[in-house]
């Protein structure tokens, strides 16, 4: 089987966990049998592709310009790339799409993000493709995005064309069922790997230190402020306890502004990660991981909290209780008083510390990259047979 994979996401995403999941998936694919992958990154920024997808040029679009990003930037750099002032990498890159799908060389097409600039040729030339969907994040929080509407149709067009779609979740695929229809035959659910080495095979400091970790960016529906007010009686009542909050890039005004009113500016703290043992690092040695978002159509960092050994106290909505299981503390990231409790609870009692640690070391091996690639193999020989 000759699975073409494209390069949109690898063109958005400087790294992020959906181009983590195609370049494990692209990675793990190549050890099957009878399966040869290609994509059609000629140019990205991304931090995951290396000597295995060796025939890309590193491009720093945040350099173009200058060195710092300034608000419009996208919008100028796009403008510029319509009047041929600066390179369009995406254009070059949509032609050797065009020109790999005529070749007819391929049984399945595999997009990787939803901009359906593809759909002409899949349709002219006959060959199916396989569509990921990782949350309706755009339908849920419309009021969080610009130029959500052409965002909206996109997806959908994308969405509605696919031979066959892969969920991550049955949460995701449930969402999918409601708000667009599908049938249910047409989704199959496959779940994501674990990237991270179990933490057995690292150094393990046993006194941990006393910082929450929360991991990922401060949007919305990441309801990080709403956590970190829901905690003000443990700054209280704990005088060393701090917050560490790792990626998202540095905090902004508003929210250092808003730490000060609070009077906890000098313990919740930013912390940057340069790769996956700096972050396993943040991990290990956390008295506990808290996600507190609204929303995730799987929720990566559950995974790799559990595998460095880290006790997890996360929502109880979305796709959380159906990746955590038995082996998470969950708590109603609407309701202040709840986040409070379950955050308590684990902080100040060992044994369930030890219980979810131990538990979520076993709840994590039912994740592997190697599982997903031989899912989602399945998946394609399904799309195979739709035209």
């Amino acid at each position: 089987m000759k699975i073409l994979f494209d390069h949109q996401i690898f063109a958005l995403q400087t790294y992020g966990g959906i181009s983590r999941y195609f370049f494990e998936l692209m990675t793990h694919l190549q050890n099957l049998n009878n399966v040869t992958v290609k994509n059609s990154i000629l140019y990205s920024r991304n931090v995951y592709l290396d000597n295995r997808f060796p025939h890309y040029k590193y491009v720093n679009y945040e350099n173009w310009l200058v060195p710092k990003y300034f608000k419009g930037k996208n919008r100028l750099l796009k403008i510029c790339q319509e009047i041929g002032l600066a390179p369009n990498h995406n254009k070059e890159m949509d032609e050797f799409v065009f020109d790999e799908l005529e070749k007819g060389k391929y049984d399945i097409f595999h997009p990787t993000y939803y901009n359906p600039y593809f759909l002409e040729s899949v349709i002219k030339y006959k060959i199916p493709y396989v569509l990921t969907v990782h949350d309706l994040i755009h339908e849920k929080f419309p009021f969080y995005f610009d130029n959500i509407e052409q965002t909206k149709c996109d997806k959908q067009r994308t969405i509605l064309n696919a031979s066959r779609i892969i969920a991550i979740s049955k949460s995701t695929k449930n969402d999918l069922v409601a708000y667009y229809n599908i049938p249910e035959d047409k989704i199959d659910v496959v779940y994501h790997g674990n990237s991270m080495v179990t933490q057995e095979s690292l150094s393990y400091s046993k006194s941990r230190e006393k910082y929450l970790l929360f991991v990922g960016n401060r949007s919305y529906y990441k309801n990080f402020f709403f956590f970190v007010e829901s905690i003000l009686p443990l700054f209280k009542d704990f005088p060393d306890l701090q917050l560490y909050a790792a990626g998202g890039g540095e905090f902004t005004l508003d929210e250092l502004r808003n730490f000060r009113k609070l009077n906890i500016d000098s313990r919740v703290i930013h912390k940057s990660f340069g790769d996956d043992v700096s972050l396993m690092d943040l991990y290990k040695n956390a008295a506990l991981f808290v996600f507190p978002s609204l929303y995730e159509g799987f929720g990566i960092p559950l995974l790799e909290a559990m595998v460095s050994g880290c006790p997890v106290v996360c929502s109880n909505t979305s796709s959380f209780p159906e990746i955590g299981g038995e082996s998470v503390h969950y708590f109603d990231p609407t309701n202040s008083d709840s986040i409070e409790k379950a955050v308590r609870e684990v902080f100040t009692n060992r044994e369930l510390q030890t219980y979810l640690r131990e538990s979520g070391l076993k709840n994590v091996s039912r994740f592997s990259w190697a599982k997903t690639a031989a899912d989602s193999y399945q998946v394609y020989q399904k799309g195979l047979k739709y035209l």
